[in-house]
């Protein structure tokens, strides 16, 4: 009788496939879109950004500490955001 030789890699490789194959997958349907995301990368990175560029203008104009002026508009441009997020349901 003919007998094909496979190494055990390739055993395990393909009962491996067999297998994620034939099990059910969860899929979850809660990821949230793709909106939601770009809202959450600006708030995070967006307002990194924007304080980054406000502290060196601050810090060029009237000649303080470049570092302090970096850090205090960051954390006033997320200061600033939360608070709308927080506010703006009442505005609305």
């Amino acid at each position: 009788m003919f007998q094909l030789r496979t190494s055990m890699s390739t055993r395990n490789t393909l009962l491996s496939s067999c297998i994620l194959i034939l099990l059910p997958s969860t899929l979850y349907a809660n990821a949230g879109t793709l909106l939601i995301w770009a809202q959450m990368l600006h708030l995070v990175f967006g307002n990194i950004l924007i304080g980054l560029i406000e502290g060196l203008l601050l810090s060029k104009f009237y000649k303080t500490s470049k570092w302090k002026s970096i850090l205090i508009m960051i954390l006033a441009n997320y200061a600033s955001a939360w608070l709308e997020v927080y506010y703006s349901p009442i505005i609305l």
